[in-house]
């Protein structure tokens, strides 16, 4: 199975917050990140909201995020989350076209798959990042650390809302 690097500040934090350490640290690191990268993780909302899909932006915000948080999650929690960039448009992706973005970031970086039971290839593709069922096969502590994320992006957008809710009012 692969292990998150626990050496990786925000990967480091969660797992503290997973073994019982305070939810504030990861909170924080991620919205930093999320400032960084200029892109925008809140639990889903009922308003309506320009939709894109670049894939300029995808390489030039989402895979540097992606490569400073680790934030490896599986398509069904696109149901819980949106992922905005900073005019507010939403990343419009589905369970597949996610896997597909994470299996190209996890190749694209050196990120081997690790070879288990009947697989023998150390690619990634979309559908082990599909659903949780299939990505906690190759992600040690894969339910722990995706229960946790969504955790600390509804505490982030309780904490840290303030800076963008005046954007849509």
């Amino acid at each position: 199975m692969l292990e998150l690097d626990k050496n990786n500040e925000f990967v480091k934090s969660v797992f503290d917050y997973i073994e019982g350490g305070s939810i504030s640290n990861s909170v924080k690191i991620f919205r930093q990140l999320e400032k960084k990268h200029e892109i925008l993780f809140i639990p889903m909302t009922e308003f309506n909201k320009t939709e894109f899909c670049d894939d300029k932006w995808i390489k030039n915000n989402l895979y540097p995020f992606l490569s400073d948080s680790q934030l490896i999650i599986s398509g069904e929690i696109l149901d819980s989350i949106e992922i905005l960039d900073l005019d507010f448009r939403e990343i419009g992706t589905t369970w597949r076209h996610w896997g597909e973005i994470l299996a190209n970031w996890c190749n694209e970086n050196g990120i081997e798959k690790p070879i288990i039971s009947r697989n023998k290839s150390t690619r990634w593709k979309y559908i082990d990042f599909y659903m949780y069922t299939y990505t906690s096969q190759w992600i040690q502590n894969y339910n722990e650390w995706a229960k946790a994320i969504l955790e600390i992006i509804m505490e982030k957008d309780k904490v840290f809302s303030y800076e963008y809710k005046s954007i849509d009012e």
